[in-house]
C-alpha cells in the first residue's frame, strides 16, 4: 500500500523524495494513533472494502484515516471525508491534493452532525462503511453524532460505523455504547489487541508516559438493528 504524504509544516530537505502530507493539524498524537489504529483494523480486514460502496468519515481533521483507507480500496473518488470547521476542511483539501490525482481523489465536504443531514443525504447517498476517530469529546455530541451516521449509513447487513475512542470520565466507553443502542446500532467491541500492528504498538508505548491513550483505547464496530434496518430518515 502506499503511504500518504504528510508534510508536518516545513520543507524537506532539497532533493528528498519523502512522501508527505501537507500537514497533520493541530491535534496530538493521540488523534495520529487513533487514525493508525482505525486504518489497520479496515486494511487487515480486507472484507470491509471489498463490497463496500462508498465510505465515509466524520470528523475527519486533516483526513488521515480516510487517506489511508482511500489508497487502499483502489477506488479514492467513493471515499468522502467530512468536518464541521470550514478552516479545517481547507488543510483536509490540500492534504487530499498533495496525495491522490485530480481525476480520481476523495471529495471533501462540510458537514456539522445533526444540522442539515438529509440535504447531505441527498447530495452525497448513503455509505457502507462510516469511520470516525477520537471525535466524541463531549456527551452533548453523542446523540447528534450517532443519529447523523444512523441516517447516511446504507440499509445493507455489512454497513457498518467504526469507532475508536479513548475512555475518559466525561466520555467513557460505556456512554458510546448507550448512546449508539438509543439510536438503533447495535455494538461490537474491537480489542485492540486482536488488530495485528496494535499490539505491538500498545507495548511499545506501555512504559512512554506520553502515550498512555493506547491503554485506554477501544474501537467500536456498530451496525444497525435489523428492526430499523432500511428506514435511514427516522
Amino acid at each position: 500500500m502506499r503511504k500518504a504524504r504528510l508534510a508536518r509544516g516545513r520543507k524537506g530537505k532539497p532533493g528528498s523524495a519523502k512522501r508527505r502530507l501537507v500537514s497533520t493539524g493541530s491535534g496530538s498524537s493521540s488523534s495520529k494513533h487513533h487514525s493508525m489504529v482505525l486504518a489497520l483494523y479496515v486494511l487487515n480486514h480486507p472484507e470491509v472494502l471489498r463490497k463496500c460502496e462508498g465510505v465515509l468519515e466524520l470528523g475527519a481533521g486533516a483526513g488521515v484515516t480516510g487517506l489511508l483507507v482511500a489508497k487502499a480500496c483502489g477506488r479514492p473518488a467513493d471515499v468522502v471525508l467530512t468536518d464541521g470547521e470550514h478552516h479545517v476542511l481547507e488543510l483536509t483539501r490540500r492534504n487530499i491534493e498533495a496525495n491522490f490525482k485530480e481525476d480520481g481523489r476523495p471529495s471533501c465536504e462540510y458537514l456539522r452532525w445533526g444540522e442539515n443531514v438529509a440535504e447531505f443525504r441527498d447530495k452525497v447517498g448513503t455509505f457502507d462503511l462510516i469511520m470516525a476517530t477520537d471525535v466524541l469529546y463531549c456527551p452533548e455530541a453523542l446523540e447528534p453524532f450517532f443519529t447523523t451516521a444512523r441516517q447516511l449509513m446504507s440499509s445493507k447487513p455489512s454497513a457498518q460505523l467504526l469507532v475508536s475512542h479513548t475512555n475518559r470520565s466525561y466520555v467513557p466507553h460505556y456512554k458510546v455504547r448507550k448512546a449508539g443502542s438509543k439510536c438503533g446500532f447495535k455494538c461490537t467491541d474491537i480489542p485492540l489487541q486482536s488488530i495485528p500492528g496494535c499490539a505491538e504498538m500498545s507495548r511499545a508505548t506501555a512504559a512512554d508516559p506520553r502515550h498512555p491513550l493506547l491503554q485506554r483505547m477501544q474501537v467500536f464496530r456498530f451496525t444497525l438493528k435489523s428492526s430499523i434496518r432500511g428506514d435511514p430518515s427516522s
